[in-house]
């Protein structure tokens, strides 16, 4: 995993670098921070915290980072990327049990037509993998496609996601449709950034099982000047649901992350679309897919 995720940073990089001098118009954004997860709302393996539940009982710290870059091309045409990375500890009840951490990474590339900018329009295609939270499995890889527009400051995302790795494995996300919706609101010096996405497939990769799965994500962060140089901080909240249809009972929890961090704007900043985190649904649909 580790390898995956310095080789798409490291091409990413490459990637703004190198744009940012030769393309006119082409520019970037780079972002890190630091999260505390809050674990809630679980019901795993036939019970909850409660009764000695010890797989979603914990609050865990956790860090991320991020990198974009935005390309213009010829006949209104443009091209973005963004390189995604995000870690948390395993909420293992027990200290000396927490060594299976949730890690995701995804890749996306978008290809948008803004010959009418206030309707940018186009399609895009990702690339997940990871590790799963509370499981020791691989969380993909899961290719993913989709389709995204601007409307009146608000941004859709529609898309579905297939699980290309070892469909032979007891769990994991074997495919999943979502859509999103979000908007940036332009509040005091700074930006305040909303989003929200829905998502349900099947969360049970073998190939003669099929677990219904459902994931919500609510997100909110302010995103502000940090003092006079080219630099942004921010503060959010992120929240997560998963819920997994076992052939018999559930499993369910809640994570809601609360993120501080910094964001490097490069020439202007990043374009008008972004891939979704599906960092929740990702990494915790193998345990959750667990009898």
């Amino acid at each position: 995993m580790n390898r995956f995720i310095n080789t798409l940073l490291g091409a990413t990089m490459v990637t703004v670098i190198a744009t940012g001098a030769n393309a006119e118009g082409a520019r970037g954004e780079l972002s890190a921070w630091g999260m505390g997860v809050v674990v809630a709302n679980a019901y795993d393996g036939g019970g909850d915290c409660s009764v000695g539940e010890t797989e979603f009982c914990s609050d865990v710290l956790g860090w991320g980072a991020a990198a974009s870059a935005y390309v213009p091309l010829n006949g209104n045409m443009s091209m973005s990327t963004d390189l995604f990375y995000e870690y948390h500890g395993e909420s293992n009840s027990q200290s000396g049990s927490r060594d299976e951490d949730a890690t995701y990474g995804h890749l996306g590339s978008h290809l948008t037509n803004e010959s009418n900018p206030d309707m940018p329009w186009g399609g895009f295609a990702f690339m997940t993998s990871g590790s799963n939270h509370a499981n020791g499995d691989s969380a993909g890889p899961v290719l993913g496609f989709g389709g995204e527009v601007k409307v009146s400051d608000y941004v859709i995302q529609v898309g579905g996601m297939w699980l290309v790795g070892d469909k032979g494995r007891d769990a994991g996300v074997e495919d999943m449709g979502f859509i999103g919706v979000s908007r940036d609101w332009q509040m005091a010096k700074g930006v305040l950034k909303t989003g929200f996405v829905l998502g349900n497939g099947d969360f049970e990769s073998s190939n003669d099982t099929y677990n219904k799965g459902t994931w919500g994500q609510f997100n909110v962060f302010y995103e502000a000047p940090l003092g006079n140089g080219n630099m942004n901080w921010f503060v959010g909240y992120q929240g997560d649901y998963v819920h997994v249809y076992q052939t018999f009972g559930h499993d369910q929890a809640s994570f809601h992350a609360l993120k501080v961090g910094i964001t490097i704007p490069l020439g202007g900043g990043a374009g008008a679309f972004k891939t979704p985190n599906f960092r929740a649904p990702i990494t915790n649909a193998d345990e959750m897919s667990q009898l």
